[in-house]
């Protein structure tokens, strides 16, 4: 069965050997800021989601979905349309009302995406994003975490619980937790930073040492 938001707490106050409601509290939030530290430290595949945005003829600018943390790749038709940087977009771009098949994007402001050119009719556009992970507040609530590794976060809230007056159980549930970090990366192949495919990074530096030409995107 699955470890609930409640299993955790139980699971956190038995160690702790104290359910006293600031115990409680405490371990509300410790749980929960392991599951953020844990979640957005690497890019874990169970942390992917899918979403895709329908373009309509001349507008640029697209809300991303409100989960949304992290892009991983952007695709058309099985295509790649290739991600630049918000400065080396405002810089490559020489016609910025050029319109046909986006074939770039740049992500800006809070969860906002732009292409390159300007769609000129209604497209799917398809993405592949790292979510921010949901915060448990019902007992019922489970961590976006897969319960074989859900208890990494009691490890966590133990250590933080512990760190002030037991240092020798501060460093075994310190320990546990790091122990299980390293499960999970060897489990998941999971990496530091953003692995974006399409990204400037991917495509080379090059992509855009030159100026886009919008004529090339006319006939696209």
């Amino acid at each position: 069965m699955a470890l609930t938001y409640k299993n955790l707490q139980d699971q956190v106050l038995s160690v702790f050997d104290d359910t006293s409601a600031e115990s409680l509290s405490d371990a509300k939030l410790f749980l929960n800021m392991a599951q953020r530290q844990v979640c957005n430290e690497y890019d874990w595949p169970f942390m992917q989601e899918t979403s895709t945005i329908t373009t309509a003829a001349s507008t640029t600018e697209y809300t991303l979905a409100t989960n949304f943390d992290k892009m991983h790749s952007v695709t058309r038709d099985n295509a790649y349309i290739q991600e630049v940087s918000a400065s080396l977009f405002d810089q490559a771009v020489p016609n910025p009302t050029a319109s046909g098949n986006p074939s770039y994007y740049t992500l800006f402001g809070f969860q906002k995406i732009q292409f390159y050119p300007i769609p000129s009719s209604v497209d799917t556009i398809n993405y592949k994003y790292y979510k921010t992970p949901t915060e448990m507040s019902a007992d019922s609530d489970t961590s976006d975490i897969p319960d074989k590794y859900r208890e990494i976060l009691v490890h966590y809230a133990l250590s933080r619980m512990f760190l002030k007056d037991d240092e020798q159980r501060y460093i075994i549930e310190k320990t546990n937790f790091d122990n299980m970090i390293i499960q999970m990366l060897n489990d998941n192949h999971a990496g530091v930073g953003v692995e974006r495919v399409g990204s400037e990074d991917d495509i080379g530096a090059n992509v855009f040492n030159t100026r886009l030409d919008p004529d090339h995107f006319n006939n696209a």
